[in-house]
């Protein structure tokens, strides 16, 4: 695997969500279940199996370079396309949930509160993966009910020490 800044923010975010406490994870005795997310996909998958919702995939999206402070150091800009994916119980909390039941807002929400807590993406204490990132765009893509998706721009902006971080 190639160790670009591309491939670092990608397995930051992935390691992120699959640690967050949004995560679904059963453990101890007796067994604990917490939180609610099933899957953490990289790449878009066909079928998601009928018991994997709620579920994100994750896609890479538009890389670019730009001119930074000086000549040797650049802008690098990864933008990261994070797709949820959910099954709606209720038809009337199918948009915005509550106590009991996520809607596709309450997941948006939750996975951008999971990547904000790591602002640089140093979830492990190896250093930060980026400068800082962004979520400048969420578009929802209307499906037949009980299914809703919602994709999630994620656009990581680093400053390279060197003409390419490529």
């Amino acid at each position: 695997m190639a160790n670009t800044v591309e491939n670092k923010i990608f397995v930051a975010v992935r390691e992120i969500l699959k640690a967050s406490a949004i995560y679904e994870v059963t453990a101890g005795v007796p067994p604990v279940t917490t939180g609610y997310v099933k899957k953490v996909l990289d790449g878009v998958r066909g079928d998601i199996a009928e018991n994997a919702f709620p579920a994100v995939v994750l896609e890479p999206g538009i890389t670019t370079e730009g001119d930074g402070t000086t000549t040797r150091r650049r802008l690098l800009r990864f933008n990261l396309r994070i797709v949820c994916f959910m099954e709606c119980a209720d038809f009337d909390k199918q948009i915005v949930g509550d106590a009991n039941t996520k809607g596709i807002l309450d997941f948006v929400n939750d996975v951008k509160n999971a990547l904000e807590a790591y602002p640089d993406l140093n979830y492990d204490g190896t250093g930060k993966r980026c400068n800082f990132f962004a979520f400048p765009e969420v578009k929802f893509e209307p499906e037949l009910f009980p299914f809703r998706v919602a994709e999630i721009t994620m656009r990581a902006t680093v400053l390279t020490d060197g003409a390419s971080m490529r």
